[in-house]
């Protein structure tokens, strides 16, 4: 549970094994300054529409599940549940090394005049194909809903399709592959409470490295994303103007970069160094009826972060990380200041 009182945060949270139950306890500060988008409101239908599917597809990529887990030395299960009369949000996961698996991620913000709610669920079976690699086949669900005003979207979404995960045999260092095909539903409110019902068929790819190459006290934790999702939405009969012709959209992201870690010798305690840099390259196209309606060349966003945290004992950890993220103009970045306190009991 997490409670929230100016820059302090208080968050407990319950990380359950298949022999053990940990209960953790973080006090933390943290302090940002971001550079934030805020929507506007225009009513018209067409990019209203636009607008949803796009959230929507933004927040699906986000929601992928980390499919190493499955390969790990000692994975664990997880649920963590942050709650306040306005805003909440939880993940769950199940654990061990099972054949079977799920994960579902939920959040939601709710006032007098708006509500914004997404929830996702994956589950699957695989098996292996050697001791360091396994294949199978996944199911996902998730469901959005946006209201402002009297106006809004919500929608629903399926994708099913086979999955790969393979680990290197010397380093933690792992590989994944998903091809998932499936489709959404949305219902858009517009003008005079009229309902509009739009299907759009979707496909999502993605290849994924992560994990760690470990060297005597140092380690390098690599990691590549590349992420490509098409949704091409079928024609429709619009309330106010008629026939909609069909529009496809689709959304290509690469992330790549590095960290490092570093572990000191100190007396009775470990202090370790944490470092890394980032870039991440987007694209999103929209089309309608084969031409082009939009194309947004994201640009290349950088990040870079230095850290540090200090444990002793195994049941206190103090920690510490700044963080710079920014893309091409000085005035869309934004920093971060991160110190924490964490005990274990």
């Amino acid at each position: 549970m997490k409670l929230i009182s100016g820059n302090r945060l208080l968050d407990r949270r319950w990380v359950f094994g298949k022999s053990a139950l940990w209960q953790v306890l973080t006090l933390m500060i943290t302090l940002s300054v971001p550079a934030i988008a805020q929507p506007t409101s225009d009513h018209d239908p067409i990019p209203s529409i636009f607008t949803y599917r796009w959230w929507h597809i933004d927040h699906s990529l986000s929601a992928q599940p980390d499919l190493s887990d499955l390969l790990s030395a000692n994975p664990i299960g997880y649920l963590d549940a942050n709650i306040t009369n306005e805003v909440g949000d939880f993940d769950f996961a199940t654990g061990g090394r099972q054949a079977t698996w799920a994960r579902f991620h939920g959040g939601w913000f709710e006032d007098e005049q708006h509500l914004r709610a997404y929830f996702f669920g994956a589950a699957g079976v695989h098996f292996r194909l050697t001791p360091n690699a396994i294949a199978g086949v996944m199911f996902q669900f998730d469901q959005m809903t946006y209201e402002s005003y009297g106006f809004g979207s919500k929608g629903k979404g399926y994708l099913v399709g086979p999955y790969f995960v393979a680990k290197n045999r010397d380093h933690p260092l792992y590989l994944e592959i998903q091809y998932l095909i499936g489709r959404t539903e949305t219902d858009f409110i517009g003008f005079r409470g009229a309902v509009e019902d739009i299907v759009s068929e979707q496909t999502l790819a993605t290849v994924k490295v992560s994990g760690e190459l470990i060297y005597d006290d140092f380690k390098l934790m690599p990691h590549l994303l590349i992420s490509r999702i098409e949704n091409s939405r079928q024609p429709y009969v619009d309330y106010a103007t008629g026939s909609i012709a069909e529009q496809s959209m689709t959304v290509t992201d690469v992330v790549v970069g590095v960290d490092y870690s570093n572990d000191l010798p100190v007396e009775s305690a470990s202090l370790v160094l944490t470092s890394g840099i980032s870039a991440n390259w987007s694209e999103t196209v929209a089309k309608r009826s084969g031409l082009t309606l939009a194309e947004d060349f994201g640009g290349v966003w950088g990040k870079v972060h230095i850290g540090a945290t200090y444990t002793k004992q195994r049941d206190f950890a103090f920690r510490a990380r700044a963080t710079l993220t920014g893309i091409v103009t000085e005035s869309e970045q934004d920093w971060g200041l991160n110190i924490g306190l964490e005990m274990t009991f």
